[in-house]
């Protein structure tokens, strides 16, 4: 899982919303914390400049134990949007109501800080949660250790929160400490036997009288010039801990669960930025969570407008959305994505991406086999009939038409010189039409011997020249192997304007009509169907 970086303007507006709030109460508790809210950061320059930072204990200590739950649950919703506040106590002052902010103010991929701001707020009363004035255990140990780390003593509250008893005296504190956590514990007090008044501050379990383990932040302070020991203060974070270790868990499942998916999942936050992505995500775009700055930008232009309403609609809590589209893949390879648009309220919005290439690709075809002639690869009758409904619904001012072709003689070069040699003409009478007609037009085979072109938004005198173009194409001789085989065509065309009332099945029998006239009749150029008087027309056989 991917954090995304916090937009410039995001972090701007945080930090002026921060700025606002310290000016208007310079009486308030700042701490700045790292991801997960456990140590104390230092304080960029700016912030330092305008207020006091409290850098001695961990932000989730500061807050009544009975509000540690809803603290957590504050933190986990600034961290999916970038801000949140709600009331809460602190453990100095449980019976009064702080508010509580929290901001997001520097990102840099998984590096994100947040600074934490409690200010008084008599304006409500707290929340009830089984709220106590006073704590019932104690929760903190002070213990005094020599040069090698042998306790000297301990104050009262070792007794009630551990269950130590005055035998601890003369034990080593290391020996305390759980083996996982002893190294650390080392390294940090060497680093404190550097001088009077060094201090080192970290995290580690404890072990009760009854054999369990206690997590403690523990800050030791150097006083062996002037007292002759050093002073170990302990503060019992375990139910933070073990909520901090739930919030872990709950992440890994997160990111287990993500990565696992089938598809690719891209979390945006409220500001449209990339909160995170799973590693499917780059499989599929060939994009990391880092490159994709705009959404859009995967996608080609001319969809941009439409990806922007989506994300604008999911933000604002609108309803399911889901699309099919084709995505512009870093290698230029062919992708299509299906995309899952759903909102997360305040917490922004998800979109799974799914790689349907493979069924696209298929899908596409079959779409073109089942528009398609097999015998010479141009539109079948159901796809000439699709095609004349669409220039007949689209009819500009200039109207449009139908020219319709029939081989002569092609039963006698079939039954002469085989069945095989009559498909090789047909495919050559085919390529001949695609290659004379025009891009607009669409050249298909409707059956037998006979070939329909539909040609858009022609006017009848383009049309004349269209017809005698694609006639005198098809009217030259094939070659089969070393053998020349005379092929001509009977072409009869129908051309309609915009304000005809006509539908596609009359406007192709009238073309097939004008066809058989010149099949009749003969004639080096094509017959138009207005051209004559409709007596003059036989019945189309």
């Amino acid at each position: 899982m991917k954090a995304g970086r916090l937009s410039d303007a995001k972090a701007k507006e945080a930090r002026n919303s921060l700025t606002e709030l310290l000016q208007e109460r310079p009486d308030a508790k700042v701490i700045v914390t790292n991801d997960y809210a456990v140590d104390p950061q230092k304080a960029p320059e700016w912030l330092s400049d305008l207020c006091t930072i409290d850098t001695g204990e961990a932000p989730l200590y500061l807050v009544a134990e009975v509000d540690h739950g809803f603290a957590i649950e504050l933190f986990l919703k600034a961290r999916a949007t970038g801000y949140a506040n709600g009331l809460v106590g602190m453990r100095e002052d449980p019976g009064r109501a702080y508010r509580e902010h929290i901001f997001e103010i520097e990102s840099n991929g998984d590096d994100r800080v947040f600074a934490i701001v409690w200010v008084t707020d008599d304006s409500e009363d707290l929340p009830d949660r089984t709220r106590e004035t006073n704590e019932v255990m104690p929760r903190r140990i002070v213990q005094k250790l020599n040069e090698v780390g042998v306790i000297q003593s301990v104050d009262e509250s070792a007794f009630v929160l551990m269950g130590w008893t005055d035998d601890l005296i003369g034990t080593s504190a290391v020996d305390l400490i759980h083996p996982d956590d002893r190294e650390g514990a080392v390294e940090r007090w060497v680093d404190m036997l550097g001088g009077e008044g060094f201090s080192c501050r970290g995290r580690a379990q404890y072990q009760t009288a009854d054999g369990e383990w206690k997590w403690f932040e523990v800050t030791t302070t150097n006083r062996f010039e002037t007292e002759g020991i050093c002073v170990s203060e302990m503060f019992d974070v375990t139910s933070e801990m073990h909520l901090l270790s739930q919030l872990r868990r709950r992440e890994e499942i997160l990111l287990r669960l993500t990565d696992a998916l089938p598809g690719g999942v891209a979390h945006f936050g409220h500001d449209g930025q990339v909160v995170f992505t799973n590693d499917r995500l780059f499989e599929i775009t060939g994009f990391n969570g880092d490159q994709i700055v705009d959404f859009r930008h995967l996608f080609d232009p001319s969809l941009h407008e439409l990806m922007t309403t989506l994300c604008v609609a999911a933000l604002d809590d609108g309803p399911d959305e889901n699309l099919e589209v084709a995505l512009k893949h870093p290698s230029g390879k062919p992708c299509f994505v299906r995309l899952a648009f759903r909102s997360l309220g305040e917490g922004g919005f998800l979109v799974s991406v799914d790689d349907i290439t493979d069924s696209w690709l298929m899908r596409q075809e079959l779409s073109i086999q089942a528009a398609t002639d097999s015998l010479t690869g141009v539109a079948n009758r159901h796809a000439l009939l699709a095609a004349l409904e669409s220039a007949l619904a689209d009819r500009r001012s200039s109207g449009a038409a139908v020219v319709y072709l029939d081989l002569n003689g092609f039963k006698t070069i079939n039954d002469t010189l085989g069945h095989a040699v009559g498909d090789d003409v047909l495919r050559q009478t085919a390529t001949r039409l695609v290659e004379t007609a025009r891009d607009s037009d669409v050249v298909g085979r409707i059956g037998g011997d006979e070939f329909v072109v539909v040609c858009p938004d022609l006017d009848p005198e383009a049309a004349t020249l269209v017809a005698d173009r694609l006639g005198a194409s098809v009217n030259q001789p094939v070659m089969i192997g070393d053998t020349e085989i005379e092929v001509s065509a009977a072409c009869g065309f129908r051309v309609i304007t915009a304000d005809d009332d006509i539908d596609a099945d009359r406007l192709l029998g009238e073309a097939d009509q004008a066809m058989y006239l010149h099949k009749r009749a003969g004639g080096p150029r094509p017959i138009n169907y207005d051209q004559l008087a409709a007596e003059q027309l036989p019945e189309a056989s």
